[in-house]
């Protein structure tokens, strides 16, 4: 069974600190318990799997509600001299396992609705979309000029 680490009232799983794949590995850089209206995460680098070369970001939040719908429940980031290498693709597969293990039947994403290569990643693993618009002013992250978000949901079973 994997150690577990609590941070403010949520149960982090210490056995995913490191998780490596073929060509990227996800090496954890903070574990966030966000107490109040937003959902603990866990934050890894994306790092090359041979040279540890870090590439992007990639985040997994645990939960479900307004939160998870227009904010995601996976965040990715990758830096502009690494792009195109499928990276953000690998990185989210290698969270599914993770997700999973917190109790996680599937996953929502979000992406401003003119990004391409976001909803293009999103779409490769297999999300379905389930919406086209602008998030609901109870959303923590609410802000009146956000753009419009494409909202997808991929089922983990």
């Amino acid at each position: 069974m994997d150690k577990e680490t609590k941070k403010e009232g949520f149960i982090f799983l210490d056995g995913f600190d490191f998780i490596q794949g073929p060509v990227i590995s996800l090496k954890i850089f903070e574990k966030y318990s966000q107490e109040g209206k937003g959902l603990p995460f866990y934050w890894y680098s994306i790092v090359l799997t041979k040279t540890l070369k870090e590439v992007g970001k990639v985040s997994l939040k645990i939960g479900a509600g307004l939160q998870a719908y227009w904010g995601g429940n996976v965040g990715y980031e990758v830096d502009e001299e690494f792009r195109g290498h499928h990276y953000a693709y690998e990185a989210v597969r290698l969270l599914f396992p993770l997700a999973r293990l917190h109790g996680m039947t599937s996953l929502y994403f979000s992406c401003d609705e003119d990004n391409c290569a976001s909803f293009k990643t999103i779409e490769k693993l297999g999300g379905k979309l389930v919406t086209i618009g602008f998030p609901d002013k109870e959303y923590y992250a609410y802000s009146p000029d956000m753009a419009r978000q494409r909202v997808y949901k991929i089922d983990l079973n």
